[in-house]
């Protein structure tokens, strides 16, 4: 199992004022209950590709995902300008059992990912922004060389 990921990034979710007022009318979350989903809703994540196949300029990618809520399989595609994937958490280790998409561009100045989640639970749906970087270009950047 590799000890240093590919990928490292944060997220934080969003829910706009309509699914607010839908949410506290009929699931009877008050404001203090939405304030701590939001603030439980932002986190860092790690990502370790374990598998790589490669198809012409895209590489078909998956493997697991390490984060707050705890840690995930994921499946996607990675191009040379954009990222997609699809997380899945372990069994019983998030307490949410759905398949959550991701979809990012590349940022050619940053050469950040930037991008969007979605999550839909049986009585609830999510949205959220993530932002994802390379290790390597992390550790570039703090240390000025690559490290192993």
């Amino acid at each position: 199992m590799k000890k240093k990921p590919d990928f490292m990034g944060n997220f934080m979710l969003l829910e706009d004022e309509e699914q607010q007022r839908i949410r506290e009318k009929y699931a009877g979350i008050t404001k203090e209950m939405y304030i701590e989903r939001v603030r439980l809703g932002c986190g860092f994540f790690s990502m370790f590709i374990e598998e790589r196949e490669k198809k012409g300029d895209l590489e078909i990618i998956s493997g697991r995902i390490t984060d707050n809520y705890g840690e995930a399989i994921f499946t996607g595609e990675l191009g040379k300008d954009f990222i997609k994937f699809v997380k899945r958490y372990y069994e019983g280790d998030s307490g949410m059992d759905c398949e959550i998409p991701y979809e990012a561009k590349l940022d050619n100045l940053s050469k950040i990912f930037l991008g969007k989640y979605f999550m839909r639970e049986e009585k609830e749906s999510w949205h959220g922004i993530f932002i994802l970087q390379s290790t390597e270009s992390i550790l570039k950047e703090a240390f000025g060389t690559q490290l192993n």
